[in-house]
């Protein structure tokens, strides 16, 4: 996990895990997925998949 603040006021959130991750061809509506969607519909944010090992986000609000 990581916090930065980036420049006009905005901060990035990165978290991540090394899992086994999951499958981007199907639908992850799971209840971390649909928390992390309201997370950052209520930041009116923006979130990004990360492609890597495991399982990881980008969030940047």
């Amino acid at each position: 996990m990581s916090l930065k603040q980036l420049p006009a006021k905005k901060i990035e959130l990165i978290i991540s895990d090394n899992g086994i991750g999951y499958n981007s061809n199907e639908i992850n509506e799971g209840l971390g997925t649909k928390l992390v969607r309201i997370y950052v519909k209520q930041l009116k944010g923006k979130l990004d998949e990360i492609i890597q090992k495991g399982t990881g986000y980008k969030l940047v609000f």
